[in-house]
């Protein structure tokens, strides 16, 4: 999962592109939409290879010009209820907040 500041999709459309250059890149992937609220946005990525994945979330953002520092990254496991968190690399903890307005 990968989660920005609210405010960071004011328009739509800039997360739907996003979601789109997702969804032609990572094929080792689904995405399986977002939600926001609480002030954040997730974005859900189900894989079975997280890491790798997320160096390929990494290399996406930077070629559209998104500044990894501003998102959290977590992962968890179908059957458990908690995040491990990814990035950034100090992260503790990663926690998801919303699950309001699911697309």
């Amino acid at each position: 999962m990968l989660q920005f500041k609210q405010e960071f999709f004011d328009d739509l459309k800039v997360l739907e592109k996003l979601e789109d250059q997702f969804e032609n890149f990572l094929l080792d992937a689904e995405i399986d939409g977002h939600d926001i609220g609480n002030e954040e946005c997730n974005i859900f990525i189900h894989t079975d290879i997280p890491l790798k994945i997320f160096d390929k979330v990494k290399a996406i953002l930077h070629n559209q010009k998104i500044d990894i520092a501003e998102i959290k990254a977590g992962y968890r496991d179908f059957a458990s209820n908690t995040y491990i968190p990814i990035w950034p690399e100090d992260l503790k903890e990663f926690k998801v907040l919303s699950h309001k307005n699911f697309q």
